[in-house]
């Protein structure tokens, strides 16, 4: 939609990926202390058996990487404020509900 259309995402999408049991890499974490912030306190991410997430690329220069997958796919992007997007864009790259929702296919709450 317009979200994607406009340039409000700053990732592009690409196929859907799950079925293997992945966590963040945690010497991928930015450190860049405005963006390290989104890790503060957290010292694992395990996705769950699935980890479904997408391949997703950063769209552009405003783009941020914070951290990537145990795979190198980009988990956590954040798009710096630009044109229309007056704000930060925050977009996390793994199945929306967690384990105290969907027990077999969410990521592990219990790992952050």
């Amino acid at each position: 939609g317009r979200f994607e259309a406009e340039g409000y995402l700053p990732v592009t999408l690409g196929p859907a990926y799950n079925g293997k049991p992945l966590s963040v890499d945690m010497d991928s974490v930015t450190r860049d202390p405005a963006l390290k912030v989104l890790f503060d306190g957290v010292t694992s991410f395990d996705g769950g058996p699935e980890s479904c997430h997408q391949k997703v690329q950063l769209s552009g220069p405003e783009s941020r990487l914070v951290a990537r997958w145990s795979n190198g796919v980009p988990l956590v992007v954040v798009g710096m404020p630009h044109g229309k997007r007056q704000a930060a864009v925050v977009v996390l790259n793994a199945r929306p509900v967690s384990t105290d929702a969907q027990k077999l296919y969410g990521w592990d709450s219990g790992s952050c």
